[in-house]
């Protein structure tokens, strides 16, 4: 912990309101085949998911490493970053033009956890890597157990 600083990550929270503009979106204008409104068959993980949702956005947004190795590997990452956020919205355009396959739903329930693992990867924030994993995982699990 003696590596970190308690400061807030503006970048990170940026990050995560890019994030979910989408969702902010879908939740006030739903898609003309909107298979997301269901009912979840796996409320406990859902609620398991959120908390380490918030655990990750919390770390993401209030660690920062007091140093950061500039490097290939975090260059690359903060490109990565930006993929993987510009897939996400090409997903979202994909899911309001009625796709709503197993590709796109995959994307959509991946790519936003994708985009925070690489972003945590260039800034070396470790911390925030676990909670990402395990929510990225249930997310997953989710997307699986409901959609396909």
């Amino acid at each position: 912990m003696k590596e970190y600083n308690l400061k807030l990550d503006k970048i990170g929270l940026l990050l995560f309101l890019v994030l979910m503009v989408p969702t902010f979106f879908w939740a006030a204008i739903p898609a003309k085949v909107d298979i997301l409104r269901v009912e979840s068959k796996t409320p406990q993980l859902d609620i398991l998911a959120s908390v380490f949702q918030v655990a990750l956005v919390i770390i993401l947004c209030s660690f920062r490493r007091k140093e950061i190795e500039t490097n290939k590997l975090t260059k690359t990452m903060n490109y990565s970053t930006v993929i993987c956020c510009t897939v996400y919205y090409i997903g979202w355009i994909f899911y309001y033009m009625s796709f709503t396959n197993f590709i796109v739903i995959m994307v959509l329930t991946l790519f936003p956890s994708f985009a925070f693992l690489s972003y945590q990867i260039a800034k070396q924030n470790w911390l925030a890597i676990l909670p990402t994993i395990l929510f990225t995982i249930l997310h997953f699990i989710h997307g699986i157990v409901n959609f396909m």
